[in-house]
């Protein structure tokens, strides 16, 4: 069920999964994205009120670049919310510019190393069905 969109980017939520699924496409500009990203964990705070677990799926295939400001902003701003809120997993799929595969990697490699404001566990996946399995594998095994 799509719950966002906006010019090149779309946020659905999925309760098979259960999971809220982004998808971008190309440049976004700094004020959609943040726009974007903070919908988009408002809604995950809502739905997460019906599930045990509930993923964060990026699907950042065709992601260009983030600026570092933005990069900032989800380091010191939007991850401490989130995990405030209770994110402690995200899937991220790879990037297929190597802009967007930089970007994503810049930021799961701030949040595993520490050098941000939350303890929030990323992963890498090739398709959005290998992200969802391994969620659905995962979030069996902790019940």
């Amino acid at each position: 069920m799509k719950i966002y969109s906006d010019k090149n980017i779309n946020v659905y939520y999925d309760a098979e999964t259960p999971c809220i699924h982004l998808s971008v496409e190309g440049f976004v500009k700094s004020e959609a994205f943040r726009k974007m990203a903070d919908e988009a964990l408002n809604q995950w705070e809502v739905k997460r009120k019906n599930h045990d677990n509930l993923l964060w799926l990026a699907d950042s295939r065709g992601l260009g670049a983030l600026s570092k400001e933005d990069l900032d902003w989800l380091d010191n701003n939007w991850n401490p919310r989130a995990a405030a809120k209770g994110m402690d997993t995200m899937a991220f799929i790879v990037p297929k510019s190597a802009f967007g595969e930089m970007t994503v990697k810049s930021y799961t490699t701030a949040i595993e190393s520490g050098n941000t404001n939350a303890e929030i566990h990323t992963q890498m996946f090739d398709s959005v069905e290998s992200a969802k399995k391994w969620f659905m594998e995962r979030d069996a095994a902790i019940v």
